[in-house]
């Protein structure tokens, strides 16, 4: 799964927002996990590796997007 693909499917498990909420919500997901990379890569992890280790990181997307709706 991508950083993209990630993104996608936590804002498809939120309800009851508007498209503006919905995109602050996705901008502000895409900000901690490019914060989160960063760090990684800081550390010496390739692009693809931290990629991956940032999305294990936050967990399920959908528990994620649940989470979110509370």
């Amino acid at each position: 799964m991508t950083r993209d693909e990630y993104i996608q499917e936590v804002s498809a498990s939120l309800k009851r927002l508007t498209r503006r909420e919905r995109e602050a919500v996705r901008q502000e997901l895409d900000g901690h996990m490019e914060d989160h990379m960063e760090a990684l890569r800081a550390l010496g992890y390739d692009e693809a590796l931290a990629e991956e280790r940032t999305i294990a990181a936050l967990g399920d997307p959908e528990e994620v997007g649940r989470e979110l709706n509370r």
